[in-house]
């Protein structure tokens, strides 16, 4: 019985630290839903139609935001999404200030269908400009 304890143990560790690798650089390799500043800019210069979505509020957003992003308040994502974000197949890579309402919004978006969603935390931690 303890050999078995130990066993599952060790398989629950292994399986726990498989979550968030990745293969190589193509999206569909992530399992995690959250992804590092670095790599959505990788993806944003790499990948043609991606949507970059800033779910801060309008006057956040106007003191400056990263190029071509779009801005959805996530207090406005149930209702406007579908007309926002038309494809719930697209690239969308969500940002906000610090990470914690990019992360609700990304999961948002997966519940409501959207298949390839990433968070990338906050313009905070953005270091690449904002306009």
């Amino acid at each position: 019985m303890y050999r078995f304890v130990i066993a599952f143990i060790c398989l629950m560790l292994l399986s726990a630290c498989a979550v968030g690798s990745r293969v190589n650089d193509e999206p569909e390799d992530y399992m995690s839903v959250t992804i590092s500043p670095s790599q959505a800019r990788v993806w944003m210069e790499t990948y043609d139609n991606i949507v970059v979505l800033d779910v801060r509020t309008a006057d956040e957003f106007a003191t400056g935001h990263i190029r071509g992003a779009i801005l959805l308040p996530v207090n406005e994502i149930t209702t406007q999404a579908p007309n926002t974000l038309p494809d719930k197949d697209a690239m969308i890579l969500v940002y906000c200030r610090s990470g914690m309402r990019s992360l609700n919004a990304a999961w948002i978006l997966i519940d409501m269908g959207y298949t390839r969603v990433y968070e990338f935390g906050g313009i905070l931690n953005w270091p690449y400009g904002t306009v």
